[in-house]
């Protein structure tokens, strides 16, 4: 059996003198300022300067995009499941066109990365939040029906109304956090808005004063009188003109 040695206990000679080691390291109130590196996330130069809005021409659904063309994937994660079978199983290309095209002043790319959140924002809170017209109908005696699940669920895709009118009230500053407003003064960020066709702009019953709006190529405005407004080549902007009476539902 072997015997365990005992440390004996140290005297006073042979403890260290001097600065303990022991020590509090500071604390910073203030987190580290981290420099903003774009050029790391692989987006494009100008991401975010452009905003497409696409919408299916039987069911008024509408996605958002920062690219000219369709991405299929994408998109079909954008459109919401409300019910049995109301989601379609992929998306028909054919079927879908450009409703609008949104564009920032170069460099704003900020601007328009939060507009592009705040529009999907407000979309899902269309798909959630409902009132009684999603739930009855009037008769033509003046009575109310209760709507199937399938009718309803196509009341809740059908968003192209709402998708220019939250377009107009994004562009004026609504929503928390919104990069449009800049400064303390209040002042709106200007933006473009090139329409296929310029009579959707009438969905929404005011546009704020930083707004332009303009044609795609190949648009037309079919608010406006015959042979005013020739078909657009290019993106062209419009003349200005006193707003016209919202469009009705």
């Amino acid at each position: 059996m072997s015997a365990v040695t005992l440390a004996r206990p140290a005297t006073v000679d042979q403890l260290a003198i001097g600065i303990s080691r022991i020590s509090v390291r500071h604390g910073h109130w203030k987190p580290r300022y981290r420099k903003p590196q774009p050029e790391l996330t692989g987006y494009p130069e100008g991401h975010g300067e452009k905003i497409w809005v696409f919408n299916e021409l039987r069911s008024k659904l509408v996605v958002y995009s920062h690219t000219p063309v369709l991405d299929v994937y994408k998109a079909h994660q954008q459109i919401p499941f409300v019910g049995k079978k109301s989601k379609p199983s992929k998306i028909r290309k054919d079927l879908w066109r450009q409703l609008a095209m949104v564009e920032f002043p170069a460099g704003r790319g900020d601007v328009g990365q939060s507009v592009y959140a705040k529009l999907r924002e407000f979309r899902r809170r269309h798909e959630l939040e409902w009132d009684d017209s999603l739930y009855f109908e009037q008769t033509p005696k003046g009575g109310k029906r209760v709507l199937t699940r399938q009718e309803r669920g196509k009341k809740v895709l059908e968003q192209k109304a709402n998708a220019v009118a939250d377009l107009a009230a994004v562009l004026a500053g609504s929503g928390k956090s919104n990069k449009v407003v800049e400064g303390e003064g209040g002042e709106l960020c200007e933006a473009t808005i090139y329409w296929a066709n310029a009579i959707d702009r009438h969905y929404a019953t005011k546009w704020s004063p930083n707004v332009k709006h303009g044609l795609l190529p190949d648009g037309v405005d079919w608010s406006a009188p015959v042979g005013s407004v020739p078909r657009a080549v290019t993106h062209t902007l419009l003349p200005e003109s006193a707003a016209a009476e919202p469009l009705k539902q």
